[in-house]
């Protein structure tokens, strides 16, 4: 197979790794994937700048660590160029998601990133529980430091911030309010106290 053919299936097997992931992936845990089986790391290297320069992928830092997504056109490449692969990648690389996504997915129950998007910044925030949406929320800002304030202060702040959401957002019945915002946000407490063990190794 000519060295072109290899990049491009390559770049294939990234878009639908990171397709079934549907969350932001970090570049080590990107690599481990990529070079346990598919490419090694200079291909590797290779096919990711590569996406990144033809708008596939949204790259985005969090403490430090770059993290990958597909971006709207690399999603909206998938149907169609993820035909190219052998039925026998795509179910390899879908059992590799089910073993291991939980794993990748954890640090993101309570996940806030953002990216450039030409002159303003859009801030992609979020909780999860056990692979179901909580709230999913991406807010425009125009500098990089109002994008890291955003980050900050939803993980920060994530419990007031979810229950004054989920009380504006049910208004019309008392009851019900009270009820839905007690049991919703119980469900965001457990979130943010697994990443609080998590974080201190209990």
């Amino acid at each position: 197979m000519a060295r072109g053919q290899m990049t491009n299936e390559n770049k294939l097997v990234l878009i639908y790794f990171l397709y079934q992931m549907d969350i932001p992936v970090a570049w080590s845990q990107l690599l481990d994937f990529a070079v346990a089986e598919y490419m090694d790391y200079l291909d590797f290297q290779t096919s990711l700048s590569q996406m990144l320069e033809n708008g596939l992928l949204i790259k985005s830092e969090e403490n430090g660590n770059d993290f990958y997504a597909l971006s709207d056109e690399g999603y909206s490449c998938v149907n169609f160029f993820s035909k190219r692969l052998p039925e026998t990648v795509l179910n390899k690389i879908i059992a590799y998601v089910r073993k291991n996504r939980k794993k990748l997915k954890h640090e993101y129950s309570v996940f806030s990133n953002y990216f450039s998007n030409d002159d303003s910044y859009i801030v992609k925030c979020g909780v999860i529980e056990d692979d179901t949406p909580l709230i999913e929320l991406n807010l425009t800002v125009f500098t990089k430091e109002q994008a890291k304030t955003v980050r900050k202060n939803w993980k920060n702040n994530i419990n007031d911030i979810y229950k004054t959401i989920i009380d504006c957002m049910l208004s019309e019945n008392t009851e019900v309010v009270e009820k839905s915002t007690q049991e919703l946000n119980e469900k965001v407490k457990n979130v943010v106290e697994k990443e609080r063990e998590l974080a201190e190794g209990k």
